[in-house]
């Protein structure tokens, strides 16, 4: 194995740590950077540091890498855009369909007391209790809130799918087929009556 000045092990927290290993010029760096008795060093510290080559970047909190993670290659940037994108548009029909769902119900009440009270004139009772009895009709038949389910429960299954694949958790072939499991959740019961 070649010898570098870095040295990678997993600290207490469970995730990957790198250290410099203890050479003289290293400890001179480590000395500069950080005096004991501040918590950061002047630009003029920072710009003399020189990191190695392989040197990785420190991973989010809570985010442990597999010994087989695939790195996040740059010709899937592209992969990725499209699948965010289809995720959000996923949570914003969900938002959609809630609020049409709410809409529809609170005025679906509104129509039905108006309908029901004295205080409209009675020629325009029937026509309350005809707009309530539509509203009631479209929350029956085209369903807003289990679409809005069918929605989220998609973009809660590729959004972190996307991200795992974006922190190298998870392999484009499992991305893909979390992809095609949240468009099968999509369509689930759509054709077949359910």
């Amino acid at each position: 194995m070649p010898e570098n000045d870095v040295t990678e092990g997993v600290g207490a927290n469970g995730m990957a740590d790198q250290e410099l290993k203890k050479t003289p010029e290293n400890e001179a760096v480590k000395e500069n950077l950080l005096p004991p008795d501040e918590t950061a060093g002047t630009a003029a510290d920072v710009e003399a540091v020189q990191l190695p080559n392989n040197a990785k970047l420190p991973l989010p909190e809570g985010v442990t890498l597999p010994p087989n993670a695939e790195p996040f290659p740059p010709a899937d940037v592209g992969l990725v855009k499209e699948l965010q994108k289809k995720a959000d548009n996923w949570m914003g029909w969900y938002n959609f369909c809630g609020w049409i769902y709410w809409f529809l119900g609170a005025a679906s009440v509104a129509f039905s007391t108006l309908g029901a009270s004295d205080v409209v004139e009675a020629k325009f009772r029937t026509s309350f209790a005809l707009l309530s009895a539509i509203c009631l009709g479209v929350i029956g038949f085209a369903n807003p809130q289990k679409k809005a389910a069918k929605f989220i429960g998609a973009f809660r299954l590729l959004e972190p799918s996307v991200r795992a694949y974006k922190y190298g958790v998870l392999s484009k072939a499992d991305l893909l087929i979390k992809d095609r499991e949240a468009e099968n959740m999509l369509n689930e019961g759509e054709f077949d009556g359910k």
